[in-house]
């Protein structure tokens, strides 16, 4: 754990004749402040405060004002990162808006969209397995209920930013999770396999 600051520097003349640009970082964090020639240009999370609610797992995207391009550039990258947290800073990106648009979609769907809907679908099949319960009351369908139940709150971890818990309880939560759902993923093997040979079941 620690702080840290990336320094880059690019020249503008070229990125200039391109039209709109923007700044892509896919992952950044766990708090952070980017700059442009001494102009914030984004900040999240506490710097100063160590395992501070903020994660940064979603990408940052910042479209660049062209008056703050110059022949010769200095973008500054300020972070602050926890241990345990997955803290650090990816590629640095910056370019034309339409060339880096495209990535800043697929960095979404993959860190934001794509688990946050797979959170909802599970839900959706827990609540489906509790009304099969309600009305057959077979075991199966309980277990079924509580292992979708325990990996979509699991899965929630990944692309929930502020947590309701201070660290590492958060951490503590979600390992437990982890753990809970493994008991209960096994639970609903054996429950489907416990009436088969014992060769089968191993």
């Amino acid at each position: 754990s620690g702080w840290a600051r990336v320094r880059l520097r690019f020249d503008g003349d070229a990125l200039a004749r391109e039209g709109q640009q923007a700044l892509f970082i896919e992952r950044i964090g766990n708090a952070y402040r980017v700059s442009l020639n001494g102009v914030l240009l984004a900040e999240h999370g506490e710097l100063r405060e160590p395992n501070h609610g903020w994660t940064g797992r979603r990408p940052l995207w910042v479209r660049l004002p062209a008056p703050l391009l110059h022949a010769h550039n200095v973008l500054d990258v300020e972070i602050r990162a926890d241990v345990l947290r997955r803290a650090g800073v990816s590629v640095v990106r910056v370019g034309s808006e339409a060339v880096l648009r495209d990535a800043w979609h697929a960095g979404e769907w993959r860190h934001v969209t794509l688990p946050r809907a797979a959170s909802i679908f599970g839900l959706l099949v827990g609540g489906f397995c509790v009304l099969l319960w309600w009305q057959q009351r077979d075991a199966l369908y309980a277990v079924a209920a509580a292992w979708q139940a325990i990996w979509c709150l699991r899965l929630s971890a990944r692309w929930w930013e502020e947590p309701f818990l201070s660290w590492p309880a958060w951490f503590q939560l979600t390992q437990g999770l982890f753990w809970l759902g493994c008991v209960a993923g096994y639970g609903l093997v054996w429950t489907v396999w416990q009436s088969r040979p014992a060769r089968e079941r191993w």
